[in-house]
């Protein structure tokens, strides 16, 4: 099995006081969840008596309903193995699962099948004070509260907020607006977060019972918690064994196409990756002791990202700009495009521009070492690359300066790049920014560029990328695929630790409208090749700043490890139905 389980939110249209309709409706709602494949079924609290009954709960006869009630409901869950979480007296959490009710009180339980776990919180443990017993994949929080546009808004920010502290999945439920009104309107609010993110929400106070469904992967809290990416947690626990049925789809989750972008203020995210990278590199400059930077300018993505974090570097410093070393390298491939995007980049930052071009010194190369320069090859390619290291270097020793990697993550996670060519430097500025984030703060920079700086970000930003080593047209996503796909796929394993038969499943749920399944595999096989080949190359990496949450530097493993529990899972990919 996956490890993949369905969780779902009911709202039933409770009534207080209402025994007979509520108990009706919440049946409704179970079996319709039930035959969905739901592994976990909430319900708010008071969802059986509906909340507001104040003294009157405290009636025997009201009690002894409510003990009836949690029976009859019980019976329900005998026909079906997906689990049911409700409140009985007092509001205190019950388990239903296979005819049986588990009553939780105060002493911390832990409900798993082996593989997966969660907790019920009760209406008597105060949120501020929540702990996870257990580690727990998820924390389920029943609740019956009213609410208004700004505690629906705090509810939000605090689920996100506890599922990133302990790293796990939260799921909350509130009762319907269809409770009493007396002393407020309650919101029916669900909500299902994970790591910091909404996975799910409904839409509050509506006026219908719902169903919010949400399907979540128990591998990845557990991958963070073994990997200590985890928050301290509570060890006083009881575990009860129950079964919880798994599923193997991922119909009903919220994937983000762009991970590495948050849910809201993306503008002001983009900004913030070249505020940070510039006080990052004005932070290692001022402790060294260095006053120019230099860096080898293409007219592509990378060393404009670079060129702009060190201009911002420089206002931070107070260091005219002509302390950056901008060097324009052309070799054989270069087109007139980027050679001359380059060039007025630099002239419109006021940088030290420097143009040499390569072609002779890497012609004398190949006619030292005995290469065919009709030969196209690693060879041909690589040489360049090594060429224009070697000037960076050297002017960096001329000029005291230091040299400013440009390569960003999804090449270094690709390994594209050259072993002790753009792969070296000292100090990687995009080593942390994927190619379709740097993209995005690029154009982000330029919407509030003046007008003809503005205009040169923009055209780089439509230029197709390349590593312009050969003559002619040389896109790098006809050759290694696209990087949608890469910064997506690299993203969730490593951040996540995903295999590779989910991250299928992930991408061809959020690509679904873009690539086809067999491209999404290609493009996905040569990931994983490539990922694990490259380890050598991000052994041996320059320091560089982790701007994203993601340094692949610090992400550790042998260069000669065996992929092959990765390839197994793809051969066994190939010939599935999750292919078709």
């Amino acid at each position: 099995m996956l490890d993949l389980y369905r969780i779902a939110c009911a709202v039933p249209d409770s009534i207080t006081a209402g025994f007979e309709n509520n108990i009706s409706d919440i049946m409704k709602l179970y079996t319709e969840a039930a035959e969905n494949n739901a592994s976990i079924v909430l319900f708010p609290a008071d969802a059986v008596s509906g909340c507001g009954c104040s003294d009157v709960a405290n009636f025997p006869i009201f009690r002894n309903r409510m003990s009836r009630a949690i029976d009859q409901l019980a019976g329900v869950t005998a026909k079906y193995k997906s689990v049911m979480v409700i409140t009985g007296e007092f509001s205190e959490p019950v388990v239903l699962c296979g005819g049986k009710a588990i009553f939780v009180n105060d002493t911390y339980t832990v409900f798993t099948n082996g593989s997966f776990s969660f907790t019920v919180q009760g209406r008597r443990k105060a949120f501020e004070q929540t702990p996870n017993p257990g580690r727990a994949d998820l924390m389920l929080f029943p609740y019956s509260g009213t609410d208004t546009f700004h505690t629906v808004k705090e509810r939000r920010m605090d689920y996100q907020a506890l599922s990133r502290t302990f790293n796990c999945y939260c799921a909350a439920c509130g009762a319907s607006p269809s409770n009493t009104t007396g002393k407020g309107v309650c919101g029916g609010h669900a909500i299902v977060t994970g790591f910091g993110r909404t996975t799910a929400e409904n839409v509050p106070f509506e006026t219908k019972q719902s169903i919010l469904y949400c399907d979540i992967d128990a591998d990845i809290p557990q991958y963070l918690d073994r990997s200590g990416d985890i928050t301290s947690r509570e060890e006083d626990f009881d575990y009860l064994e129950i079964d919880i049925p798994q599923i193997d789809e991922l119909k009903y989750c919220r994937i983000n196409r762009n991970p590495f972008l948050p849910e809201q203020d993306e503008k002001e995210y983009l900004s913030n990756i070249v505020e940070l990278g510039a006080m990052a590199l004005a932070v290692r400059m001022k402790n060294c002791g260095i006053k120019k930077m230099v860096l080898g300018i293409s007219g592509g993505l990378d060393s404009t990202m670079a060129l702009l974090i060190c201009n911002e570097c420089c206002k931070k410093l107070a260091l005219p700009p002509e302390n950056i070393i901008a060097v324009s390298m052309p070799g054989f491939g270069t087109e007139n495009r980027t050679r001359d995007n380059s060039v007025a980049l630099a002239e419109a930052l006021n940088a030290d521009l420097r143009i040499i071009p390569i072609a002779d010194a890497v012609n004398q190369h190949f006619k030292d070492i005995g290469h065919d320069p009709a030969n196209t090859d690693v060879v041909y390619e690589n040489s360049q690359a090594r060429e224009r290291t070697q000037i960076l270097m050297d002017i960096a020793n001329q000029s005291g300066g230091l040299v400013i990697g440009t390569g960003d993550l999804s090449e270094i996670a690709l390994g594209w790049c050259t072993f002790n060519g753009d792969h070296m430097a000292m100090y990687s500025v995009n080593a942390s920014i994927p190619k379709t984030l740097m993209r995005l703060a690029v154009s982000n920079y330029a919407a509030s560029a003046p007008e003809v700086l503005a205009g040169i970000l923009i055209d780089i930003c439509d230029t197709p990328i390349s590593p312009e080593l050969v003559p002619g047209k040389q896109y790098t996503e006809e050759i290694i695929g696209s990087y949608d796909l890469h910064d997506f796929f690299l993203y969730y394993f490593v951040r996540y630790g995903v295999s590779p038969v989910k991250l299928f499943i992930m991408a061809k749920k959020a690509f679904q409208d873009e690539y086809t399944p067999e491209k999404i595999y290609e493009v996905m096989k040569t990931f994983f090749t490539r990922f694990f080949r490259s380890q050598f190359k991000r052994a041996v990496m320059p320091e560089a700043p982790d701007l994203t949450g993601i340094e692949l530097s610090r992400f550790q493993m042998p260069s000669d490890i065996s992929d092959g529990l990765w390839k197994k899972e793809l051969e066994y990919l190939k010939d599935s139905d999750y292919l078709k």
